[in-house]
């Protein structure tokens, strides 16, 4: 209609200029996203070629899958009780419907998906950049953030699957040799580390997954057999190492650790507290021993703003971050060991540092986080504050909803309301603000749609993993492998953010698979 109109291809520049709004919003904002997703559909309806939009849907089997899954959210509301909240996931789940609608039924060019990936890219590049650099300005004013306050432009576990995107994008163009690949590669260390530097555990596993999936994928084309033979070994002897490694790193120290001879009171007399079968440890460290409650009390009070039995700035027990921090300066907990304590000691327990090694980032700050979470479970069987031990609690509750109602789930708007009924009946420890959902989306979309609805959301990614594989699309194959990483330990398609993620690219690498040229 507007190509008549104008007498210009009006709709193929706003068909692109959507995109490319699309890749840029991504990572930079939500309303970007919004409004590039109503105007590239409202662009379709003018347009009105709706004999060829149905030619090419046909034609692609993973977006009528996809299309067909969307739907199952209406029959979803036959049987729900909770309107409110049915209307609300349809709302977020739109885009699960207008992007493989609008991008299958008009299939972008080679061309024009390389320049959406550069623009992502690109916009990746400056929202990590400020990211990077707003939070070391905090930590150089001597205000610690939570690692997770680092992401600035939405949520920190749906940002950091786009940069492990932006990973895998970076790193086939440099192996392709692209032109600039020096720059690609350049772009691939960076999203690299910041991957394991922002310390989000789903990002660290989507990036795990992907260059073990890479890596199986170049093994499986090379020719000579026992050079591949060679490899598959070493690859299965790395993957035992690595987890042999991590359940030694995890486990409870206090079965290995010898205390010896403990002093019976402090220089001031005081009589220590002392658990030798706790579990709780800092950097290797006993922390429930030396412990003089009273002392630290008042040497706390004399020094801190904050008093000994309120909370630190992230919300915590101030004393427990005081316990910890004076562990890992491997002091005891009395007044000589708050003595030793610096003012600005005094300022990282205030804001929330536990140890001298969590005012770093990286992986191994998140691996003894994790520890952490694992001698609390193990000491008192709390899992309230700690991100995995809260998914566990999950998903049990997960699993008890999929055994009450496995063949066609709760319905599109009571799943959290389930959730709520599991809880109280499990005698759950979670706290009611903690008591979320799955965080898993193969369970959450099991609980929602039954078993039809969960061998439909199979159906879709085993198609298109089979399209990439056989059309060796490798960056298909790395976003899928990514997409399905992501829906172990999230929600991801819940989220206006992920789900767009999902939605668009999904759309856009299977319409490739109808194509002769790979992006």
């Amino acid at each position: 209609m507007l190509d008549k109109l104008f007498g210009y291809r009006v709709h193929t520049l706003i068909h692109q200029l959507c995109f490319f709004a699309l890749c840029v919003g991504l990572p930079l904002n939500k309303v970007v996203l919004s409004l590039a997703t109503m105007l590239c559909f409202l662009n379709i309806l003018l347009e009105a070629h709706f004999a060829t939009y149905l030619k090419n849907i046909r034609k692609n089997k993973i977006v009528a899958l996809t299309l067909l899954f969307f739907g199952f959210h209406f029959l979803g509301l036959i049987y729900t009780s909770n309107f409110d909240y049915a209307f609300h996931d349809l709302r977020v789940k739109l885009p699960l419907f207008v992007l493989p609608f609008v991008y299958a039924a008009r299939p972008l060019q080679v061309k024009e998906v390389k320049h959406g990936f550069l623009l992502f890219l690109l916009s990746l590049l400056v929202t990590t950049g400020i990211n990077f650099y707003n939070y070391h300005q905090k930590i150089s004013e001597g205000i610690f953030l939570d690692i997770r306050e680092m992401s600035l432009f939405g949520s920190h576990i749906r940002f950091a699957l786009l940069v492990v995107f932006g990973a895998a994008i970076t790193l086939i163009y440099t192996v392709k040799r692209t032109k600039l690949y020096w720059l690609f590669a350049l772009l691939f260390a960076w999203f690299s580390y910041y991957t394991l530097y922002s310390q989000v555990l789903s990002g660290v596993v989507a990036y795990a997954c992907l260059m073990a999936a890479l890596f199986l994928y170049a093994i499986a084309q090379l020719k000579i057999k026992s050079l591949k033979w060679s490899l598959w070994i070493m690859f299965v002897g790395s993957l035992l190492t690595v987890g042999i490694a991590m359940v030694q790193f995890l486990w409870p120290e206090n079965e290995d650790y010898i205390y010896g001879e403990l002093d019976y009171a402090s220089a001031e007399g005081t009589i220590y507290y002392h658990d030798t079968l706790s579990t709780f440890f800092e950097n290797g460290e006993p922390i429930m021993i030396y412990i003089a409650e009273e002392e630290m009390r008042r040497e706390w009070n004399k020094r801190s703003t904050i008093p000994y039995d309120s909370l630190d700035r992230k919300k915590q027990h101030v004393k427990y971050t005081l316990w910890r921090y004076l562990t890992s300066k491997k002091q005891r907990k009395d007044a000589q060991g708050i003595a030793q304590l610096t003012d600005e000691d005094i300022d990282f327990i205030e804001q929330g540092i536990t140890s001298l090694e969590a005012q770093n980032g990286g992986l191994q700050n998140r691996l003894n986080g994790l520890k952490t979470q694992f001698q609390t479970y193990a000491a008192n069987g709390n899992p309230n504050g700690h991100s995995l031990l809260q998914r566990l609690e999950h998903w049990s509750a997960a699993v008890y909803i999929i055994k009450n109602n496995p063949y066609f789930g709760v319905g599109t708007g009571d799943v959290q309301d389930a959730f709520n009924d599991a809880y109280d009946h499990l005698d759950s420890k979670l706290d009611e603000h903690h008591r979320n959902r799955a965080h898993n989306q193969f369970l959450t979309t099991w609980i929602t749609f039954g078993l039809p609805g969960m061998i439909l959301f199979l159906a879709i990614w085993i198609v298109f993993l089979k399209g990439a594989l056989r059309n060796k699309h490798i960056l298909a194959l790395a976003f899928g492998i990514i997409a399905l990483a992501s829906f172990l330990p999230e929600d991801t398609i819940e989220t206006q953010q992920g789900v767009t993620f999902i939605a668009l690219f999904l759309a856009v690498f299977s319409t490739q698979f109808h194509q002769k040229t790979e992006a």
